[in-house]
């Protein structure tokens, strides 16, 4: 076999596909959770009337807020390279939701507050928010994989906070509840 035939056949030959983005799987994912939530259970009927209460756009944007931090973590880590997220910007996450719950507890008569949790969405909202979260996990770590993560301890909890973040959000176009307390308890804990 010559030179040249040798590069035509390996010119020919498969060579590895370019992984998947993560930016791009964490975008799918995101459309997916939604998309099913939509078609499985379908949205509040508010959202379907084309109506946005504003503790429905606090929450969207609070949970959208952990996703897109959870989502840059994912990303930083999966490069080769020491990553220190700035503390500020966990910090200024935690003092958020602390202000809106604190802000809440003080405001609103505790009854009101509690009685959300004990609907019989409870139950759908934590199964609907770990089944997109274990998806989600399991989706972003075989992208993951295709990248060089110099801590993948790290990068593993990354990719969990961002799932978990994403799923919730997927899932709370469909929760009718809008409370800070509702979304520290309801998709904190799965």
């Amino acid at each position: 076999m010559k030179t040249d035939d040798l590069v035509q056949v390996l010119a020919k030959a498969n060579l590895p596909k370019t992984p998947l983005p993560l930016w791009g799987a964490l975008t799918a994912f995101f459309v997916g959770c939604t998309l099913l939530t939509f078609l499985l259970i379908g949205f509040r009927a508010e959202l379907q009337d084309g109506i946005y209460p504003l503790g429905f756009l606090i929450r969207t944007g609070l949970l959208l807020s952990f996703a897109l931090t959870a989502s840059f973590m994912v990303y930083q880590s999966s490069l080769p390279k020491i990553f220190v997220m700035p503390k500020i910007v966990l910090t200024a996450l935690a003092i958020l939701m602390t202000v809106l719950v604190v802000h809440e507890w003080m405001t609103v008569a505790v009854r009101d507050i509690l009685n959300p949790h004990y609907l019989i969405n409870m139950m759908s909202c934590f199964f609907y928010v770990s089944l997109y979260g274990g998806i989600g996990a399991v989706i972003l770590a075989r992208a993951l994989k295709n990248y060089a993560p110099l801590d993948a301890k790290n990068a593993a909890g990354f990719v969990g906070l961002a799932a978990a973040s994403i799923g919730a959000i997927g899932y709370s176009f469909h929760c009718p509840v809008d409370s800070p307390s509702c979304v520290l308890f309801s998709y904190g804990l799965p």
